[in-house]
């Protein structure tokens, strides 16, 4: 990963995939080992919400921008492959992954956006007054903040 990493930083992109699913390494690590072997380029991570709870994505997103000064890219999935999801329990109809998504995303986006505490309820997600301390002592700086693509 860390050579594909720097030939692709080296070809002049900006950002690369790491997408997910129940047969590979973890996302998030795989993201460091680019970060770590390389300059500038962005990982664009697969996230996937029956696998990591909103509060963890913010808090992985903040830890990366405070330890490395870089910008993560989210890459936000609705579904994934139907055994992967059935075997991870999930029983979310399909035309709710998109309602279940929205939420996700907007708490993940809130606890990047400030350090005050966030509440929210929703049909698949409650938080009551959680705050995402990994930013250090504020909220991720602007030039890092998430873009949701």
């Amino acid at each position: 990963m860390a050579e594909v990493a720097q030939w692709s930083e080296q070809c002049g992109c900006k950002g690369i995939l790491v997408y997910t699913d129940n047969s590979l390494v973890d996302a998030w690590l795989v993201s460091q080992v680019i970060i770590q072997n390389t300059e500038k380029l962005c990982p664009l991570v697969a996230v996937q919400p029956v696998y990591t709870h909103p509060y963890s994505v913010a808090k992985l997103v903040a830890s990366f921008g405070y330890l490395y000064g870089r910008r993560i890219y989210l890459n936000m999935v609705a579904g994934g492959f139907r055994n992967d999801l059935l075997a991870s329990d999930d029983t979310t109809p399909h035309d709710k992954h998109y309602a279940r998504l929205i939420e996700y995303t907007t708490i993940i986006k809130e606890l990047l956006a400030s350090p005050a505490p966030v509440s929210f309820e929703g049909e698949f997600y409650r938080v009551d007054k959680l705050k995402n301390a990994a930013a250090g002592a504020g909220a991720l700086p602007q030039d890092l903040y998430l873009r949701v693509l």
